[in-house]
């Protein structure tokens, strides 16, 4: 059984928002003959348009599956079995004065395939410490408890 997450809507129309706002707000600063406005322009200008393509379907997801999960960023699609990861975890960051703000990430030990031996055993040679930023729909912790469920069935 497949089970695929999106990206929050309401987030996306929360980055689309400020990204348009500040890009007008750089327009503004060039319009009065500020150059410092072309930079704004161009930076939230780009966000805006990231944040459009986060609107469009299937550019951003998470699907977990029986042997793995896929992430897709922006079209760029990322697959991991769950044999090559270990020691899942469930972060909160507190980046402001101490309030969670949301910013929740499921943290993971990468072990890409070039660590496994002729006879498939895992070489702990080359570790890469990975996580996944949890702005889908659905709650950061049933994310990461459907991942630990899916992986303990893998065995």
């Amino acid at each position: 059984m497949t089970k695929i997450f999106y990206k929050s809507k309401v987030k996306g129309l929360f980055f689309l928002f400020i990204s348009l706002l500040l890009a007008l707000l750089g327009f503004y600063f060039i319009v009065k003959g500020v150059s410092h406005g072309y930079f704004g322009v161009i930076l939230f200008g780009l966000g805006f348009i990231v944040a459009v393509i986060d609107f469009l379907p299937n550019s951003s997801y998470l699907k977990i599956e029986k042997k793995g999960f896929e992430l897709s960023s922006l079209y760029r699609k990322t697959y991991v079995a769950w044999e090559d990861i270990e020691d899942l975890q469930l972060l909160n960051y507190y980046p402001f004065l101490g309030f969670n703000l949301g910013n929740t990430k499921i943290s993971f030990k990468y072990f890409p395939n070039e660590n496994r031996d002729i006879d498939n055993n895992l070489q702990k040679k080359k570790t890469v410490n990975t996580s996944i930023s949890c702005d889908f729909k659905v709650n950061a912790k049933e994310i990461f408890n459907q991942m630990i469920k899916y992986k303990v069935d893998s065995k």
